[in-house]
């Protein structure tokens, strides 16, 4: 059984976070391949499960496969583990791209295998893992080192040459993997991050919200695995109405936030616009205010509102709760989302009638006083 144990000497470190644990070694990511490989060369075992992520199947392969099997309760292993995935370290990253190293070099074992079976008529069944595996990876090319970006696209692409087409008759959202395949074999990494994240740039849409690739046709390799148009992924289409600031008094109610939806940013201000509804909750009774909207380069449109609280007044008189949302415009698209709360939105209350309150689910709402009261009671 394999455990960690927490050093003294990491605990003033801000940038980690060590913990102890008494589970197998399981989840730790790529670096854990260190360990992976020398335990396969010390007790000389081999299989292809080698060099994957999944601890547990290297754990069950070695249970099975070794001839003895030893527990040391007393073996540890120290671990750090980061508090974020946005700034990797250089050693992450460079685990990253051994990653792709090493799933190549186990299709290849694969394809050795198969090749001495006499079952190279089966390989294709492998190649839709392969295929998977590849454009996954190529999702993170921006977060490698650049001197592993331009190796990465000859290594992937030598070993892609010789894949069965047969395979993309199998995979999942069939039109979108050939697409990213196309983008990978042509070594375009800004057209395939654009399928691939929403941080990463855009390419035309029509209006029905496809991905329009005519423009592509005839210039490139493989062109006959590039569909004319893919529905946009809904992952590549977010929708959010968030509010980083608010302040209720007795005389208005200012509103700061952003929105956003569809996968294509407005072009102008007159293809945008953000409209705060109040909703009563009770009678679902809606007033509708106009907010001021600034374009911002990702994707978002920063708003701000300022609503007069004789609006609200005959509400809250009422006890009655009102429920805010944003009616957002982006182009052809038109979307009423709920208001939600950023975890640092800072919120103000200085007024007697009403307060401004975050429900369970993160969504924004103005509640009478009296109802407050009786809660805090």
């Amino acid at each position: 059984m394999y455990t960690f144990k927490l050093l003294g000497l990491f605990e003033e470190s801000r940038l980690t976070n060590l913990y102890e644990t008494k589970n197998l070694i399981h989840n730790l990511g790529p670096a854990n391949k260190i360990f992976k490989r020398d335990f396969l060369t010390r007790n000389v075992l081999r299989f292809l499960e080698g060099c994957r992520f999944e601890d547990v199947h290297f754990i069950t392969c070695c249970l099975y496969l070794a001839k003895k099997v030893f527990i040391h309760c007393g073996t540890h292993y120290h671990w750090r583990k980061r508090e974020s995935l946005r700034n990797l370290s250089i050693t992450q990253k460079n685990f990253m791209f051994r990653a792709v190293a090493d799933r190549v070099r186990i299709h290849r074992e694969i394809d050795r295998f198969l090749m001495a079976q006499g079952l190279l008529g089966h390989r294709y069944i492998k190649d839709i893992r392969a295929i998977l595996d590849f454009t996954c990876y190529a999702s993170n090319l921006y977060r490698y080192l650049p001197h592993a970006r331009r190796r990465f696209f000859p290594l992937v692409n030598h070993y892609l040459q010789d894949i069965d087409v047969r395979a993309f008759d199998y995979v999942p959202e069939p039109e979108l993997v050939r697409a990213r395949y196309f983008f990978l074999r042509n070594g375009m990494p800004f057209e395939f991050a654009a399928t691939a994240s929403v941080s990463r740039g855009y390419l035309p849409v029509t209006p029905d919200g496809c991905f329009d690739f005519r423009a592509f046709k005839g210039k490139h390799a493989f062109d006959h695995l590039l569909p004319d148009s893919v529905r946009v992924p809904p992952g590549l289409q977010p929708e959010k109405a968030e509010l980083l600031a608010a302040d209720l008094c007795n005389r208005a109610l200012s509103l700061k936030g952003f929105g956003q939806i569809g996968y294509l940013p407005p072009r102008s201000k007159q293809d945008a616009g953000i409209t705060v509804i109040l909703q009563n909750r009770t009678t679902k009774e809606k007033r509708r205010i106009p907010a001021v909207i600034r374009l911002l380069p990702q994707r978002r449109m920063r708003f701000v509102a300022a609503v007069d609280v004789a609006l609200l007044a005959d509400w809250l008189a009422l006890q009655q709760t009102a429920d805010l949302f944003l009616e957002i415009r982006a182009g052809t698209l038109l979307k009423k989302l709920r208001l939600h709360a950023d975890p640092h939105a800072k919120l103000g209350n200085y007024g007697r009638c009403g307060k401004l309150t975050v429900t369970k689910y993160g969504n924004v709402s103005i509640v009478p006083a009296a109802v407050e009261q009786r809660k805090r009671a």
